[in-house]
């Protein structure tokens, strides 16, 4: 499920390989947004390595404009800030 804010391929990447592991970690920042709780995105199918991860995650939080903090090291958690 992606939200009403999906991004376009050019917006933030042009590759498939970012777009797939894109589509999962917007589900993780919408599930964050929506709770107020932290959410960890724990299986991206995708060869990223954890810091191109949280690069992304980086990229679609300064795109979404939101105040959230992302957490590598493991599974990818969006933490929501107030």
């Amino acid at each position: 499920m992606l939200s009403t804010e999906e991004i376009t391929s050019t917006e933030i990447t042009s590759n498939a390989r970012d777009r797939t592991a894109l589509a999962y970690l917007q589900v993780g920042l919408d599930e964050a947004l929506a709770t107020g709780q932290p959410s960890a995105v724990r299986w991206i199918p995708t060869s990223h390595t954890d810091r191109q991860l949280v690069e992304l995650a980086t990229g679609l939080v300064l795109h979404r404009g939101v105040k959230v903090l992302v957490l590598g090291g493991g599974p990818v958690t969006f933490v929501p800030l107030r």
